[in-house]
């Protein structure tokens, strides 16, 4: 997961330092507080239960998202939107993975001498509140001078 946010942020030429990975209890107010205290704009959470301890920490430390941080998580579990705000994640296809693991096993039984091998499989971003902030005033006005 590391690796693709990694890729993904150079994908987009937002660059990656090693600084950019923090690696603490959610629910630790004091730690919560130092992470985020250094210009960070969004998280995102190995899981989506990590995720959701965090917007609770991030609540009580009067944190605001979308406002202040940008969250997210990965699985899109249930209760994803039943956390506030509702939470942006990445749809884990938990079907198409259980399948082609038995798939790859099945193969790897019957030929034993098979190579390692390497699946990629598409995930989808389902973007809730935890990552929309409305427009700007400087946004709209910019909007609004481009439409003349």
């Amino acid at each position: 997961r590391t690796q693709g946010v990694q890729n993904a942020l150079l994908d987009a030429g937002l660059g990656w330092k090693k600084t950019n990975l923090h690696v603490f209890d959610p629910e630790n107010a004091n730690l919560v507080r130092r992470a985020f205290s250094r210009n960070v704009d969004a998280v995102v959470c190995g899981n989506d239960d990590t995720a959701a301890r965090l917007l609770e920490s991030l609540r009580r430390l009067k944190i605001r998202v979308p406002q202040d941080l940008l969250v997210t998580g990965v699985d899109d579990v249930r209760y994803a939107t039943l956390v506030s705000p509702q939470l942006t994640t990445l749809h884990q296809p938990c079907e198409q993975i259980a399948a082609a693991a038995f798939h790859l096993l099945t193969e790897r039984i019957r030929n034993p001498s098979l190579p390692a091998r390497e699946i990629l499989i598409d995930a989808r971003l389902v973007i809730r509140a935890s990552t929309t902030r409305p427009p700007s005033a400087k946004h709209l006005a910019r909007q609004h001078s481009a439409k003349r």
